[in-house]
């Protein structure tokens, strides 16, 4: 995933691909439902970048409000402040999330049980946390 949107990314200024790629784990579910990031604009110096986010009209008030937050999580999430201010938008967004795809259906208790047993062996628990959601998001192909 990393490989097919870093020129995407780049090119809307976006040097930290998982700005976009992890939105929703930085930002939790609750304001990634009403908010997207738009491009990273940094200024001439190395310094702290501007974030543009595009927000509904109805939730941009409360994400300027949030800002702070929204900040201290972006920066946390990268471990150095790469985010200095929020440029905050105001546009639909429902138009955006239309866009995803809708959740796959649940695996039977025969797939779960087949997909455990092939990740059973795996010792580091990311990891098999991880191929196990790979799993079933392979497994539910419709």
């Amino acid at each position: 995933m990393r490989g097919l949107t870093k020129s995407l990314c780049a090119r809307q200024g976006f040097a930290q691909v998982e700005v976009v790629t992890r939105w929703r784990d930085i930002v939790g579910p609750a304001l990634a439902d009403h908010c997207l990031p738009e491009r990273l604009a940094f200024s001439q110096g190395d310094g702290p970048g501007t974030l543009h986010v595009v927000a509904g009209s109805a939730f941009a008030l409360e994400l300027q409000h949030l800002s702070p937050q929204l900040l201290e999580r972006i920066n946390g999430y990268f471990g150095f402040p790469a985010v200095a201010r929020l440029a905050i938008r105001q546009a639909p967004v429902a138009a955006a999330k239309s866009r995803r795809k809708p959740p796959r259906p649940a695996l039977s208790a025969a797939e779960q049980a087949a997909l455990s047993d092939l990740v059973r062996p795996v010792q580091d628990e990311g990891l098999k946390t991880a191929l196990g959601r790979l799993g079933a998001a392979v497994m539910a192909k419709p």
